[in-house]
């Protein structure tokens, strides 16, 4: 995946909107006087590519939209999401086609296709099968400017066993290290103790 370029295009005709961010080759570079923008920017890039930013109440209101140009295998996609609270992203293809997503977890699973990652079913913090989001991959690559170093690069939640470790092995294409088809039978098995534990004590 490489980008090619971020605009934010207003919200009626009062709104704020962006310059047309062209990224360089390797490294882009913004710089500006405080207040002038530079984070909710940063912050729209990943919020196209499927990351929950909380944007400052004024760009709800001025700003309409994030628009994301970038290639997959040498292709165009253009992702443009309406910027508030909730998940509203329009995905255009190569050849004009339009997608459109209103849950983390679809667009999430469009992302990971397009690219190649392949899912695997994982263990939740409350011990069921769940799977990645972008959400828990991007923090791999985007540090939140607030947060800085203060944590392993931590997304707003954490809900997968061993989070950081798993969103590792899924990036480098290594098995998972809890499998939920794996440990199934061991939490089944929890289960069942634990039931005649209560049985135990009931008795």
């Amino acid at each position: 995946m490489k980008l090619k370029s971020l605009q934010l295009l207003p919200s009626g005709k009062n709104g704020w909107h962006s310059s047309k961010l062209v990224f360089g080759e390797n490294i882009t570079q913004l710089y500006g006087p405080n207040g002038c923008g530079k984070t909710p920017v940063v912050q729209s890039l990943a919020f196209c590519l499927g990351y929950p930013s909380v944007f400052r109440n004024d760009i709800y209101e001025k700003c309409g939209f994030a628009v994301l140009e970038l290639e997959i295998r040498s292709l165009l996609f253009i992702i443009k999401r309406t910027i508030s609270r909730e998940v509203d992203i329009l995905v255009t293809e190569p050849a004009g086609i339009e997608q459109r997503f209103h849950t983390e977890r679809e667009f999430s699973e469009y992302i990971f296709s397009l690219v190649g990652i392949k899912q695997s079913s994982l263990v939740s913090t409350s011990r069921q099968s769940t799977q990645a989001y972008l959400a828990t991959l991007l923090p791999l690559f985007f540090l939140d400017q607030d947060e800085g170093y203060k944590a392993i690069y931590c997304p707003p939640s954490k809900f997968i066993q061993d989070q950081f470790s798993e969103m590792v092995r899924l990036v480098f294409g290594l098995p998972p290290k809890n499998s939920f088809s794996k440990k199934k039978h061991k939490l089944k098995a929890r289960e069942r103790l634990h039931f005649l534990d209560m049985q135990v004590e009931a008795s």
